[in-house]
């Protein structure tokens, strides 16, 4: 395909709707960043929105279980702000680290707490749909003769990628300290220590903030261009080029 020439064309006014920094297979690449900071608009970096995370899974982990899904689970997560959040859903476990729809809700949050503290723990609750006393009454109950991975299948079918998970945290010594394990099953902690790259992302933060803008979402800097867009500043979700 012939490539064509650039042409001049008379305008009275310019819409930029560019994209954010991720996906850049369909365009999607930032470029325009450089072009915008080299006329003086300000602009926040550019980060992961709807974003995976990485682990430091264990080599059994990451080889037997990536890909596998962690349904009907629920994740608790307490933000710089202190605030406590609890959020049932789905996610995935990768080679990597973990993603998916319940890890997208707190990604704004954890990639907060990692640009603080270089790394945030989220706690998985394997069975959102029981008490923490009704753990502890049925496990009092496990028959001698069955193990534990056995009965935790039958009994609640629990096995896979939760089984896992479950005996990475707690070490065989404490499996029968019972109010422990049922602790743990309704707390899993999963430390996260980045973010995927920017190009894997679903989406990206960052942009033109609004001060930038006008009431029209005119640049102030740069007449007669308008940007247009979504993306985090600060904790607001706001309208502005990304």
């Amino acid at each position: 395909m012939k490539h064509r020439k650039a042409r001049l064309l008379p305008h009275t006014a310019v819409i930029l709707a560019l994209g954010g920094g991720s996906w850049k297979k369909l365009g999607s690449d930032g470029v325009w960043v450089k072009l915008l900071t080299a006329r003086h608009i300000p602009i926040t970096p550019l980060k992961p929105a709807n974003c995976g995370f990485l682990c430091a899974w264990s080599e059994h982990l990451s080889s037997r279980f990536a890909g596998s899904p962690l349904k009907s689970v629920a994740l608790r997560f307490t933000d710089l702000a202190g605030q406590t959040e609890t959020r049932m859903g789905e996610m995935i476990v990768t080679a990597r680290g973990v993603e998916g729809s319940l890890i997208y809700a707190f990604a704004a949050r954890l990639r907060d707490t990692l640009d603080v503290h270089g790394l945030a723990t989220v706690h998985l609750d394997l069975l959102p749909n029981h008490s923490h006393a009704q753990l502890e009454a049925a496990l009092h109950k496990k028959p001698a003769n069955k193990t534990l991975g056995n009965f935790l299948k039958s009994h609640w079918k629990l096995d896979g990628v939760k089984a896992a998970l479950l005996f990475e945290t707690l070490d065989k010594a404490h499996w029968q300290n019972i109010p422990l394990l049922a602790a743990t099953l309704k707390a899993i902690p999963i430390t996260v220590t980045a973010t995927t790259p920017i190009d894997e992302a679903i989406s990206t933060a960052g942009g033109v903030p609004f001060e930038a803008l006008d009431e029209n979402l005119m640049l102030r800097a740069l007449p007669g261009y308008f940007a247009r867009g979504k993306c985090w500043i600060g904790k607001r979700r706001q309208e502005v080029i990304s």
